[in-house]
């Protein structure tokens, strides 16, 4: 009876192992050094997901990865990005406040297509123009076509270029000789929630240095000072201030 039990153990012991090695894991928008997306899909729906499973082979491929910021998502079998992830979590080589693991519930306000827009590198403006002003070539490898966030922007002015593009300029020196240009699609709908000293946070694609600019596309995510932010394609008013996502927060050091 004994031997029974232990060989029961042992294949529950082996189901377990084959659940965890049953999800596929895949780094992707890779910027060397900076950032890393882990895509880990084939979770079963339905099935409660093994957390300590997920957070071991996240860890193993953030040492891998050698990045100072390092996201992962999980996504149930038959689904990709922007189907809707189920879980999501970061880690960062410096002492930084993250959330290393976090299931989307399904009575919560941010849905798994929502929690998507959080999958980027965070940097600034002046980050990643510096990053461009150092060496173009270098910068338009790592930075082209990856999806960066840029949080508490200042908007200086929303206007349109000769093709009726509306966008964002923001100044990288007190002079505007050296900007941040963020193209916004016509569609936006935040466009009608902003105005100029609006704070905002913007999640956006690089695409060249012209003329001592970066140029990007973007779309804004949330406006700090409308207290709103982008839920299932719309604006949504937060009810006060303390329900309001702090974008900002992975980036503050622990005191």
């Amino acid at each position: 009876m004994k031997r029974i039990v232990t060989c029961l153990a042992c294949v529950g012991f082996l189901c377990v192992t084959a659940a965890a090695y049953a999800l596929d894991a895949k780094l992707t928008n890779v910027i060397p050094k900076r950032y890393a997306l882990l895509v880990i899909t084939g979770a079963e729906p339905g099935q409660p997901l093994d957390k300590e499973a997920v957070l071991a082979l996240a860890k193993e491929q953030f040492e891998k990865a050698d990045v100072k910021q390092f996201q992962w998502a999980v996504y149930d079998k038959g689904k990709k990005f922007g189907d809707g992830l189920r879980a999501l979590g970061e880690m960062y080589k410096e002492r930084i406040k993250a959330i290393e693991f976090h299931e989307i519930q399904e009575n919560e306000i941010v849905t798994g297509k929502d929690a998507e827009n959080m999958l980027c590198y965070i940097t600034t403006p002046r980050e990643l123009y510096e990053a461009y002003s150092d060496n173009e070539v270098v910068a338009d490898d790592d930075f082209k076509g990856k999806l960066v966030c840029l949080s508490k922007i200042k908007v200086p002015q929303v206007a349109k270029d000769a093709f009726d593009r509306p966008y964002i300029s923001i100044d990288i020196d007190k002079y505007g000789a050296h900007t941040l240009h963020i193209y916004l699609d016509k569609k936006d709908p935040f466009l009608r929630e902003i105005k100029r000293g609006s704070i905002i946070d913007v999640r956006g694609y690089p695409k060249r240095f012209v003329m001592q600019s970066v140029m990007m596309d973007g779309a804004i995510v949330s406006s700090a000072s409308g207290n709103s932010v982008l839920l299932d394609g719309k604006v949504v008013p937060l009810k006060n201030t303390s329900d309001k996502p702090d974008p900002t927060a992975k980036g503050d050091k622990k005191k």
